[in-house]
């Protein structure tokens, strides 16, 4: 195998290595101001590394913030969409009441057994008055009539 540009040697990752720019410690034989320098280093990573966790503090906290923010606006979205189909189902009942009772007032026949006999008369009536010019009065006076006629008979 060669050790000159192979192949092999495009394909092997480099490896990078971090200089370090001060390499002293407090050893013996150091001279006078390498502990200094070495101290100013050692504080200097500290503060370096007490930056980095309060930094990691802070996304955290704010992820904590941002999901409990996300939940409560859920939750709020729930209860605004339940509160809305409450007043819509309200809404409907209501309605529908309001028809029942329209249409309570539109049946005029008697619920004895007779709205086949009652029906024949206003049938009769109706034919009746298509010679009438004001059909319209005649046809509500006769439901008026039948109305109270069958009010008065129940």
């Amino acid at each position: 195998m060669t050790w000159g540009k192979d192949r092999e040697d495009e394909d092997r990752p480099q490896i990078l290595v971090e200089r370090v720019q001060n390499v002293r410690s407090s050893i013996a034989g150091a001279g006078s101001g390498d502990f200094h320098q070495y101290r100013r280093q050692r504080a200097r990573e500290r503060a370096r590394l007490y930056l980095m966790e309060k930094e990691q503090e802070e996304r955290l906290k704010q992820q904590e913030f941002e999901e409990n923010l996300r939940m409560r606006r859920e939750e709020v979205e729930q209860k605004t969409l339940k509160k809305a189909m409450k007043r819509k189902k309200k809404k409907e009942h209501k309605l529908q009441a309001k028809q029942a009772e329209v249409a309570a007032k539109m049946n005029h026949f008697a619920n004895d057994g007779s709205f086949l006999e009652q029906f024949m008369k206003m049938k009769e009536t109706v034919n009746n008055l298509k010679d009438t010019p004001n059909l319209i009065e005649s046809v509500k006076n006769t439901v008026e009539n039948m109305m109270s006629e069958a009010a008065s008979g129940a």
